[in-house]
């Protein structure tokens, strides 16, 4: 019965010692966490920041992962950051328990730059055409965009913006970076129904390569018949076909020699399921060297320029193309 008792006894004495202890631990003032008024910083390059410490055990330390991006010194609960050059680094923050806040730092360029000044496009009328340029400077992982997609459809490839201009009008080019940084670029698009530039028409010159072609696309084929004919009414008639199932006639009147020609005519039939075409249009002959003539075509149908180019022999004979 003794040794109950006092057993009795050592259990009471510890049940209220463990409360005394519980007492005791209420009375802690327990410290706040340590936070940072900024979870992340955005800075240009050579620009500075401060960010508060709030919290905390005191005696605070700062850490930069990747010092070559960026610098952090501190004074007292005051962080501050000096961007270096173009990258993203953490700066971590701890205090004297051991407690760590981590701070993302964007160090970067202001400005998205291109390696061309003049965003205003010209394209021949109903026919979209393909321009590519470069970005020189920015924060890279650029994303290109636009809410103008009847007038132009963008698209980008590491730093290369890809952009299709479609029809007339203005519109803007936005350019994302790894940042969120947006740099709007105003566009402007205008048609024309001119073909040819005085460059392409030099170019065309200097082919001397028998040839057809319509719309930027080679009109020859090997398996088809091409003549060079005039008949009863001073017409002259250049081309191809295949039996009567597809052709591709140029006509006009008068002579060969260098000048727009009246009364010129195409017709077309290009496939076995494809319609005939029968248009009049505009015929330039701008080269004659004697041998073979040069000669540049457009008209417009549905509001799209139909336009093309040849080169072929004068002589007025069916012969196969060379």
């Amino acid at each position: 019965m003794k040794t109950r008792y006092a057993l009795n006894i050592l259990f009471a004495i510890l049940h209220f010692g463990f409360l005394s202890c519980d007492s005791d631990d209420d009375e802690v003032q327990l410290l706040p966490e340590m936070a940072l008024d900024q979870k992340e910083v955005k800075l240009m390059i050579t620009q500075t920041a401060e960010v508060n410490i709030s919290g905390g055990g005191g005696e605070y330390d700062v850490y930069v992962a990747d010092d070559s991006v960026a610098d952090a010194t501190l004074n007292g609960t005051i962080v501050t950051i000096t961007s270096k050059k173009l990258g993203v680094t953490d700066v971590i923050i701890s205090d004297q328990n051991d407690s760590f806040q981590k701070l993302t730092v964007y160090s970067c360029i202001g400005e998205t730059k291109f390696d061309r000044s003049d965003f205003n496009f010209k394209i021949k009328l109903g026919n979209p055409e393909t321009f590519r340029f470069k970005i020189t400077e920015g924060n890279t992982a650029y994303r290109a965009s636009t809410e103008d997609v009847d007038i132009m459809e963008v698209k980008s490839y590491g730093d290369e913006i890809v952009l299709t201009a479609k029809q007339e009008g203005n519109a803007s080019l936005i350019v994302t970076d790894l940042l969120g940084l947006e740099t709007v670029v105003p566009v402007t698009v205008t048609s024309t129904t001119i073909p040819f530039t005085s460059e392409d028409l030099e170019e065309i010159k200097a082919n001397e390569k028998n040839r057809y072609e319509l719309r930027g696309e080679n009109m020859d084929y090997d398996w088809v018949r091409y003549f060079n004919t005039k008949d009863e009414n001073g017409f002259n008639h250049y081309g191809w076909e295949y039996y009567s199932s597809m052709y591709f006639k140029i006509s006009f009147s008068g002579d060969k020699s260098v000048g727009v020609k009246t009364g010129s005519r195409l017709a077309t039939k290009l496939d076995w399921d494809e319609p005939e075409t029968d248009d009049e249009i505009n015929l330039e002959i701008i080269k004659n060297n004697g041998t073979k003539i040069w000669a540049v075509f457009s008209f417009v149908k549905d509001e799209k320029l139909i336009y093309g180019h040849f080169c072929q022999n004068i002589a007025d004979e069916d012969e196969e193309n060379e």
